[in-house]
């Protein structure tokens, strides 16, 4: 008898294949009713950094890089938004190294870990490379290719998955790295890399990995009445001539 755990994972990787048959149905005839050309790029997970980042989504296709953190965004240091900050108790520092330039630390819990997924949630920076490697496996077999009913591959339109994998080097040594690399970048379509540590050389880190109690310090000492609450919406983050202001 197939275990519980693997019945419901292969369950899970057969309806993504049949949300992407569905895809790929409607765009047809939508398409078809519009009269234009079928896009062939129906499933590509493209990095949507900005508006990721306003919906408290994890970019492209990456795991959650960490469960909480404090996120710094910079304001003009007149910028009335500061002085409001500051006095809810947000942390806040003048940088020295850009002119009239002040950051905000916003503690941030991404919208995933709020979920109660009973452990089965693993961050970036817990995943091993060869589970990373998997996922992307996966995603690329069920979903940006597809299969049929009876698990056959569908017609490859050139769709990608956006995705970075993560690993510490004080725990991944080089022949580790190594090897992962050469068992597994080959099989995948696409896949940056990029090695997680503490950036010193920096004055200021736009995510600040904490533990749950710094973050929870930082979150009781906020006495504003609605707490991680930034004031940027959709109309912010609208982009004018093709360029986006953010």
């Amino acid at each position: 008898m197939i275990p519980y755990k693997n019945a419901l994972r292969r369950n899970t990787q057969m309806t993504l294949g049949r949300f992407k048959r569905a895809v790929i149905d409607e765009a047809e005839k939508y398409s078809q009713e519009l009269g234009v050309t079928i896009p062939h790029t129906n499933t590509t997970i493209k990095p949507a950094g900005t508006t990721s980042k306003l919906f408290g989504l994890s970019e492209g296709a990456h795991l959650p890089a960490m469960r909480e953190y404090i996120r710094w965004v910079q304001f003009r240091n007149d910028d009335p938004l500061v002085k409001r900050y500051q006095k809810e108790g947000y942390p806040t520092q003048v940088l020295k190294k850009y002119n009239d330039t002040t950051v905000v630390g916003f503690p941030t819990k991404p919208e995933i870990c709020r979920l109660g997924m009973n452990g089965e949630l693993i961050t970036a920076g817990e995943a091993s490379l060869e589970e990373q490697y998997k996922w992307l496996m996966l995603l690329e077999k069920y979903w940006i290719v597809g299969v049929d009913e009876f698990e056959q591959p569908l017609e490859d339109t050139g769709n990608q998955i956006s995705y970075t994998l993560k690993y510490k080097k004080d725990k991944v040594d080089y022949k580790r790295f190594k090897s992962m690399i050469k068992k597994y970048q080959s099989k995948v379509k696409v896949c940056s890399v990029m090695p997680q540590q503490e950036v010193t050389a920096y004055e200021y880190q736009p995510e600040q990995a904490v533990t749950i109690g710094e973050f929870m310090r930082v979150l009781r000492e906020i006495t504003g009445e609605d707490k991680i609450k930034e004031d940027i919406d959709l109309e912010a983050l609208k982009c004018d001539s093709g360029a986006c202001p953010i």
